[in-house]
């Protein structure tokens, strides 16, 4: 069901709120998987047309990579082991995009042969930074 089936095209607007509880569901030493939840209704501005993923590593002067897909969640793969990471996550509607959410900041666990995967709970995904 979408926030917005009273409304015309004339009182779109850009997105003002940013996306909430955005995590890490997994962890390993070459990806992650995050979630998130949506922006609330009042503050999306209009039908989703993306999410917009910045993936930036904290040690490069590199501008981060981004991902845009249409599901709250996304799998980051050919990660470098033992490596931090930040990511925000902002919606796009068709008038433009919202603000970032705050960064999300994790490191991938070291590589080694016997390597157990990192899972989150979901009920404790809300922290904002999952340091391994």
């Amino acid at each position: 069901m979408h926030c917005f089936t009273n409304l015309t095209l004339s009182l779109l607007l850009a997105p003002s709120g940013a996306i909430q509880n955005f995590a890490a569901q997994s962890i390993t030493s070459r990806q992650a998987s995050l979630v998130w939840e949506d922006v609330a209704c009042l503050y999306r501005g209009g039908i989703l047309v993306t999410y917009e993923v910045t993936i930036r590593d904290p040690n490069s002067a590199v501008t981060g990579q981004r991902r845009n897909v249409t599901q709250r969640t996304l799998t980051v793969t050919d990660l470098i082991p033992f490596t931090r990471y930040g990511f925000t996550v902002r919606y796009f509607n068709r008038i433009g995009p919202g603000p970032n959410s705050t960064e999300y900041l994790l490191t991938t666990l070291e590589d080694s042969k016997n390597q157990i995967t990192y899972s989150q709970n979901y009920s404790h995904r809300f922290a904002r930074d999952q340091s391994i």
